[in-house]
């Protein structure tokens, strides 16, 4: 018996498939009439992809391989490889060449299977990203990687050769019947459809899918339906988890959030069962002609590869339908944290929406909802209105998708063990102002046991199951902090995958006045200038070794200093504190969203690059061809790299406009806690009063602009500017 289909028992009324009785009546639930009895829901397979010996080429079930060379009834499907069902249904991946951010970029690929990474059963179906187009110059499309659209494709070549290489697009893989009106009989009388996805290891971070650094969460993992016909129209559901590291389930439902064709309301509210079927899931499942399944990346590595296993269908009654949809978990097995995705029906400027998650270590149902948990911590996707209550607020009310992570309560932590079941359930506690909502979301349902609820009242469940997954071992560390001689280097070694804890060690010999220690902190002193080659050895829990190699060069102060150099400007945490040793200027200037803090001043009000700038103006100066502007900048993030060009302007006091008005600073690539120059060497005579240097990079509170130097040939040679440490 497969682990994913054991029986979850839920408190309904029968085990039949019940219609939803709407009924007229007060707008608050009544009190219980009946006693609930057992409702015995069985998720039941789709599709398996348990492969005959784990090879994709021997096929699964009633499912076999096809590469290129044959149809299978496929189009142009001697061009790629293909699932094929002797009834005609098959499943093959879509090569996107549309190009552009809206409408996605091509992905090579293939399909393979898996014995490492599953669920159950031994194997999963394993894309196999081999590369793709991306922007190339001048708005051009270029492309890199492997050219594939089959194994047999990558016969004699590496896909590591092209590992260091990032790209964005989407792959998608298609479900289809024997014909364009054909219809899957495991769809009818269903209205769940269950994904498990292992997405590209590491390629979200966390820390920065937040509100200071996106409008909104994206998607990750999208279903689209077609009804009724396979060449029409088809709906977009939406996921947005993100890569935890373990595996995400996600549960599709009869609630689309936007059809190609468009959107059927001012605010965008689509009904359960779409155009076709309102307020009917049952027959929008029956009905489904082909469904693709896509995942959608925003720069992973050009070999990166996806994982899908356990399509599976269920039934599940007396559930909200209306304003809770397409409900997804994943979890990370490093820290047992969850991370939770949903969609609200609603999205328009007023289409603010809050709900509440409990869970569970047993079936949670509309009875038993308040006995579930809270959990210890939500995340949500604005940082700000974290909490302890179990309230997940909606990021962007323009967007129907909802995103936060949960960590359980701490107690709870240690239940969550391979194969151990958790369930979780969202309610909707949104008051909605504004606009007016469908009156079919204050419907009411009779509930057997509860009396009648509104259907926006009803709660939306999801069960998940802990799965073990160990990725390869891996530094995320790849540069060493700057090593300066009597400067403090305190610089913790990332390592992720593998089985934790790790042990690291060197071999060689480190910079004199530094050292490791077993937990990966690099930590000390340098003494004098050196350097040093030596690899970092780790070990993980289970035995594992990796290596890497490391380079470690140690300067002296005096290795910065820059002649015929003197300070303008030096941004201290508020104006008053601020210098200015130039007898030129005599005032400071910035954007209204531009602030002070600790070590100068940054975005403090969203992260609009265009709204960053700061500067001085005073009588008038002159700068010569050949003589530079140096701004120095500060990354006083914890974890984010950025690579910039600053700009700067000698004529404009506000916000970056006009190209010919703004010069483009040198490149800038600071890693967290990293200082770094800009310089822009002057071309022609400038006559002027005022300089004004803007970040021409997204961030929030992120790039701190420290200081703007002049270097004059004018100047003599013992006025130097020293860097500060």
């Amino acid at each position: 018996m497969k682990l994913l289909k054991a029986i979850f028992l839920l408190t309904f009324f029968s085990c039949q498939e019940p219609p939803i009785a709407i009924v007229d009546g007060p707008t608050t639930p009544s009190s219980p009439k009946n006693t609930p009895v057992q409702y015995v829901s069985t998720a039941e397979d789709f599709m398996t992809f348990d492969f005959q010996n784990g090879e994709v080429e021997a096929g699964f079930e009633d499912w076999y391989y096809s590469d290129k060379g044959s149809n299978c009834g496929v189009y142009n499907g001697e061009a790629q490889s293909k699932l094929c069902n002797p009834d005609g249904r098959k499943a093959y991946l879509y090569y996107n060449h549309y190009n552009t951010d809206h409408m996605g970029w091509l992905r090579y690929g293939f399909l393979d299977a898996s014995k490492k990474y599953f669920t159950s059963g031994g194997s999963s179906l394993k894309i196999q990203l081999t590369g793709g187009a991306h922007k190339g110059p001048n708005s051009t499309v270029a492309y890199s990687g492997i050219s594939t659209k089959s194994k047999s494709d990558m016969l004699g070549q590496d896909i590591k050769s092209v590992d260091d290489l990032f790209m964005r697009g989407d792959i998608a893989i298609y479900f289809k019947t024997k014909d364009s009106y054909g219809r899957f009989p495991q769809l009818k009388n269903k209205n769940r459809f269950y994904v498990w996805v292992l997405l590209p290891y590491k390629s979200t971070d966390i820390e920065r899918h937040s509100k200071a650094y996106m409008s909104r969460p994206g998607n990750t993992v999208s279903w689209y339906p077609f009804i009724n016909r396979s060449t029409g129209g088809h709906y977009y559901h939406h996921s947005g988890n993100i890569a935890m590291g373990g595996w995400t389930r996600i549960q599709f439902d009869a609630h689309p959030n936007h059809h190609n064709s468009g959107s059927p309301s001012g605010h965008a509210g689509f009904y359960n069962g779409g155009y076709e079927y309102p307020n009917d899931g049952l027959k929008y499942f029956e009905n489904m002609a082909t469904f693709a399944v896509r995942a959608g990346f925003n720069g992973v590595p050009i070999n990166s590869p996806v994982y899908f296993d356990e399509f599976q269908v269920d039934y599940v009654p007396y559930e909200n339908e209306e304003t809770i949809s397409n409900l997804g978990i994943g979890y990370n097995p490093e820290n047992k944290q969850f991370d939770i995705s949903f969609n609200d029906k609603y999205r328009c400027l007023e289409c603010n929406a809050t709900y509440e998650v409990r869970y569970s270590f047993g079936p949670i149902t509309n009875a038993n909802y308040k006995d579930a948990k809270i959990p210890k911590l939500v995340t949500n996707f604005n940082r700000g209105k974290n909490n302890s209550d179990g309230v997940i607020y909606k990021p962007n009310p323009g967007y129907n998708l909802i995103w936060a992570a949960l960590d359980v309560q701490e107690q709870d932590k240690t239940k969550l063990k391979q194969g151990s079941r958790i369930f979780f359930a969202v309610k909707d506690i949104s008051t909605r102002t504004g606009f007016t909502p469908h009156e079919e979301d204050s419907a009411l349902v009779e509930v057997p046991g509860l009396g009648k609820i509104r259907k926006m009242d009803l709660v939306k469940t999801i069960p998940y199951i802990i799965q073990k997954v160990v990725h390869p071992l891996k530094f995320k560390t790849q540069e060493l902090d700057e090593a300066i001689v009597g400067q403090a280097i305190d610089q913790k070694i990332e390592i992720y995958g593998g089985v934790p804890p790790y042990n690291f060690s060197v071999e060689g010999q480190l910079p004199q006045g530094l050292s490791l220690s077993s937990d990966g902190q690099l930590s000390g002193t340098p003494t004098f200038k050196s350097n040093n080659t030596f690899q970092m050895v780790i070990t993980d829990s289970a035995g594992s070794i990796l290596k890497k190699s490391f380079s470690h060069e140690v300067s002296a102060p005096e290795d910065f200093d820059v002649p015929k150099c003197g300070l303008i400007v030096d941004f201290k945490e508020s104006s008053a504190a601020s210098n200015i040793e130039d007898s030129r200027f005599n005032s400071i200037f910035k954007d209204t969203y531009t602030g002070y803090v600790e070590k100068g001043t940054t975005n403090v009000v969203g992260s609009n690059p265009d709204y960053n700038h700061q500067g001085v103006k005073g009588s008038g100066y002159t700068l010569q061809p050949g003589d530079q502007v140096r701004m120095t900048w500060l990354n006083v993030s914890s974890d984010t790299r950025y690579e910039f060009s600053p700009r700067l302007s000698f004529t404009i006091e506000g916000r970056a406009s006009g190209a010919s008005a703004w010069k483009l600073g040198s490149s800038i690539d600071l890693r967290p806690g990293q200082r770094g120059v800009s310089t822009y060497t002057v071309a022609e005579t400038v006559n002027s009063n005022l300089i004004n240097v803007n970040v021409n990079k997204s961030n929030h509170k992120a790039l701190v602009m420290d200081r703007i130097e002049f270097v004059e040939q004018s100047r003599s040679e013992s006025e130097i500017c020293q860097r500060p440490f």
